[in-house]
């Protein structure tokens, strides 16, 4: 709950309206209007995950998500606007093209690859709340 320089209260509103959550063969949870701590707590849960899982977090029209691919501690994030705009996390090393990564049932360029769990919170956190690529990370970015 925010208060507002008047003393009113309002509920604080965040980009993020709808989590997609399943672990790799199990079956998709769908959330609406979730808070970060249900958010949070699904990514701590796929942190674990020996088979891997996707975690996705939408909007209210579905015109813009991120979704998470996570298996034994390594992320794949990325963003999708439109279904035209392509974001995804590069990890600062150089892209080779035939060095991929298995991860969640998925093959993903290992530029494309998170190790840190922090960070990945923080990138997902900054999503939920704004919507954005967090600014502060390499994105390679494609339009198709």
């Amino acid at each position: 709950m925010i208060i507002l320089g008047d003393g009113t209260k309002t509920m604080g509103t965040n980009f993020a309206y709808l989590l997609r959550v399943a672990e790799l063969g199990g079956a998709v949870q769908q959330l609406k209007d979730v808070t970060w701590k249900t958010v949070e707590n699904a990514l701590e849960n796929l942190k674990f995950s020996s088979s891997g899982g996707f975690l996705e977090l939408s909007d209210k029209d579905d015109t813009t998500t991120m979704i998470v691919f996570v298996e034994s501690g390594k992320f794949h994030i990325g963003i999708i606007i439109d279904e035209e705009v392509y974001f995804y996390y590069w990890n600062g090393i150089e892209p080779v093209e035939d060095r991929v990564v298995p991860l969640a049932g998925n093959f993903f360029k290992e530029h494309q690859i998170c190790h840190d769990f922090n960070l990945a919170k923080k990138i997902i956190k900054y999503f939920y709340e704004t919507g954005r690529p967090l600014e502060s990370v390499l994105w390679e970015k494609e339009v198709v």
